[in-house]
């Protein structure tokens, strides 16, 4: 079954998550890459109130953009946060990716 890129937030529910986003990932993030086109992967430290509030968050964009797919990988000193999103979904990716400072690497 193929998942419609759609979401379900109002404009304004779109535009104070998205807000959530930036505040969570800017607190976060000590390293972006982009390693494929539908794929951001991201070192959120090691805090674990941060990893929490972006774990909710997670879970909560995915109950409304059903196409979002989140991973996160425990490493001994740190967790990663994986974004993947299907092929048509890319620029939604693009957004999601700036949302925590600059442009990640982007490799086809």
């Amino acid at each position: 079954m193929k998942v419609p890129i759609a979401c379900t937030l109002t404009a304004q529910g779109a535009a104070d998550r998205i807000e959530e986003w930036r505040s969570a990932l800017a607190d976060a993030v000590t390293l972006k890459c982009r390693p494929e086109p539908t794929r951001i992967v991201m070192r959120v430290g090691s805090d674990v109130a941060r990893i929490a509030n972006l774990v909710a968050l997670a879970r909560r964009e995915k109950a409304c953009c059903e196409f979002f797919a989140f991973a996160f990988h425990v490493g001994a000193d740190d967790v990663t946060l994986e974004v993947s999103v299907p092929e048509e979904a890319t620029a939604v990716l693009d957004g999601f990716g700036v949302l925590a400072g600059a442009d990640p690497d982007r490799r086809s």
